[in-house]
């Protein structure tokens, strides 16, 4: 179990044969974080050339706190649009898909690659609603919802939520460290989940304000 992911590497062969590897493993790490394995099928090296190489891995789940702090660095950098670099190392060559050769494996365990996680390029937010209640100006907070589009197979549960909100250049407000972990938001996967009313600490400078309403005249 755990997230699956698809990227391409290139992988490069000095030898002045090429050589049918087959199914080929690696281990992948961010870190120095053990993140999951990384298959290639049908893997065939070119002589003295560089090979274009699909890849399919999964990021598998971790419970310690270090582990689930590198992760979540991982994660803010995929979902912010920054493609992340996975240090790739061999593990095994299977030639039919199952048995594992051991000269191959020794050789190919020396193998090192760089392999690039590719960042998602949209918006998992893809709205959000603001409702002001009738003492907004004694209390200074309105409530919101946001629509969250779950990009992954595997479901999201946000435990604690923090955003700010900006249109154009003024800062109109935040959701400031909502714990929502006795009732997450559950997010399964591929979907489309409506959040619950959270609390939003509306900026109430009178020159922002002002400059909203001129902008949005």
């Amino acid at each position: 179990s755990g997230i699956e992911f698809s990227t391409n590497s290139l992988i490069p062969s000095p030898a002045q044969l090429g050589i049918q590897l087959g199914t080929v493993g690696f281990e992948a790490f961010f870190q120095s974080l053990d993140v999951g394995p990384i298959t290639g099928q049908n893997l065939f090296l070119a002589p003295e050339a560089t090979t274009t190489e699909a890849l399919s891995g999964t990021i598998t789940p971790k419970t310690s706190s270090g582990d689930l702090q590198t992760l979540d660095t991982l994660f803010s950098n995929y979902l912010t649009g920054l493609n992340q670099t996975l240090k790739v190392d061999g593990r095994y060559v299977a030639p039919d898909g199952s048995d594992q050769v051991t000269w191959l494996s020794t050789a190919f365990k020396t193998l090192e690659l760089d392999v690039t996680l590719p960042a998602l390029h949209q918006n998992i937010i893809t709205s959000a609603t603001l409702v002001f209640p009738t003492n907004i100006v004694q209390t200074g907070i309105a409530t919101t919802t946001f629509v969250l589009d779950n990009p992954f197979t595997a479901s999201i549960n946000l435990l604690k939520v923090s955003a700010g909100a900006t249109f154009e250049n003024l800062t109109l407000g935040a959701i400031e460290n909502v714990d929502l972990s006795s009732n997450p938001i559950h997010a399964p996967g591929h979907q489309n989940t409506t959040s619950s009313e959270l609390p939003f600490h509306f900026n109430l400078d009178p020159s922002m304000i002002v400059q909203l309403l001129l902008d949005g005249a």
